[in-house]
């Protein structure tokens, strides 16, 4: 036994170490798996219907101009882009004017939504909602205002919602690379966790979408009650992927990575992040939620060696959990054909830390701030608690 002869310490010191040979496992299947799901194949079709692709705005985010001008440069035929934005006023707004000047030929429309009376107290899909009059086209995208995308990607989304099988075609994003400490640190928090996650879930039947990128046919879109039912809910992306289940639809991923562009934000606002995070996840999907405990390897193993003392297989363990969540990472990324940062590699031991600490406190956070919002929800969003300053 590690911790001696004590029952209780060998107890521990075996689910310790089962718990962190599982995390070990779970990162090396991912690692091996992760180019059949996202590898880029031939396109198969020849024609491909127009688009209409809704990017709901606020704020002057991170890199916004070049996000939506990676959209602007799509190979595509023909697609609509429809920037929703609560008011003039809003930073947001000069950014999709700058755009929309910058690509004359293309279909851009600028839409503020202010004014419109709110359809539930989700603010980005009331936001987005508000482009509806305007939709021109069958083939319907929803997309954060995050997202910087490939000039390949809308083909990407378009030929497995071609199959009338499929009833929404979703997108695994990755967190773009920076110099900076932050935004690796939220990179790493999507590349070393979500994504490992969201493969998985994938590989055994996906019922929910992610944000970045959600491509559905308006008609199945409001068959389910389209956005007066999205409103009603803070996670509108899980949502929306359990009612195509629902319907009897499966959902697809796109084999290519979108890149989410992460924030310069500090410590306290990347701990609310991540605990707004594990909070919808357990509403969402409480026995998921419980799962994630055989993830956290890392952080079980530090925390034997903080009360039972010092054990140089402890060490090994957790220098394998760290090597084999950072080969999963760059095996996803390579397969997606990008480079992955080698110092997320000496900075994953803390972004571990960090995410267990969230997903130790997410279950009972009832109170989350999202889009200078602070919310209570446990399923729906049930009213704004705090009116916080906008980001």
């Amino acid at each position: 036994m590690i911790f001696g002869p004590s029952a209780v310490h060998g107890v521990l010191a075996l689910t310790v170490d089962g718990i962190a040979l599982f995390s070990i496992a779970f990162s090396l299947l991912t690692a091996f798996a992760a180019p059949s799901v996202i590898k880029k194949r031939p396109f198969k079709s020849k024609i491909y219907p127009p688009v209409t692709i809704l990017k709901p705005l606020k704020g002057a985010e991170t890199g916004l101009l070049e996000n939506l001008r990676s959209f602007c440069e799509m190979d595509y035929p023909e697609f609509q882009i429809i920037l929703t934005v609560a008011t003039p006023n809003d930073p947001a707004a000069s950014v999709a004017k700058k755009i929309k000047n910058q690509f004359p030929g293309l279909d851009i429309q600028i839409v503020f939504s202010g004014n419109n009376p709110p359809l539930g107290l989700n603010p980005k899909i009331n936001n987005v909602s508000s482009a509806q009059p305007l939709i021109k086209h069958e083939f319907l995208m929803i997309t954060d205002s995050d997202v910087r995308v490939q000039k390949d990607f809308l083909k990407q989304m378009v030929e497995p919602l071609l199959n009338p099988q499929i009833g929404l075609v979703t997108s695994f994003y990755q967190g773009a690379q920076s110099l900076k400490f932050w935004p690796t640190m939220e990179a790493l928090s999507i590349n070393a966790y979500f994504l490992p996650q969201a493969m998985t879930a994938y590989a055994y039947g996906m019922r929910f979408a992610m944000g970045a990128a959600m491509l559905i046919r308006r008609n199945i879109f409001e068959n389910i009650g389209g956005f007066p039912y999205l409103a009603q809910y803070l996670a509108d992306d899980f949502v929306l992927g359990e009612a195509v289940k629902s319907a009897g639809l499966k959902i697809a991923a796109a084999q290519s990575l979108v890149e989410c562009v992460t924030e310069d934000s500090g410590f306290l606002k990347h701990l609310k992040h991540q605990i707004r995070w594990a909070h919808t996840i357990y509403t969402c999907r409480p026995s998921g939620y419980l799962g994630l405990l055989f993830l956290h390897g890392f952080s079980f193993l530090a925390l034997s060696l903080v009360f039972f003392g010092f054990n140089p297989t402890i060490l090994l363990l957790m220098a394998a959990v760290i090597l084999a969540k950072f080969l999963a990472q760059k095996r996803i990324l390579s397969a997606a054909g990008m480079k992955s940062n080698w110092l997320s590699f000496f900075l994953l031991p803390m972004s571990e830390l960090i995410v267990f600490f969230a997903w130790t406190i997410g279950w009972r956070n009832q109170a989350v701030s999202w889009r200078g919002e602070t919310y209570s929800f446990s399923g729906t969003i049930e009213e704004p608690v705090l009116a916080a300053t906008e980001r």
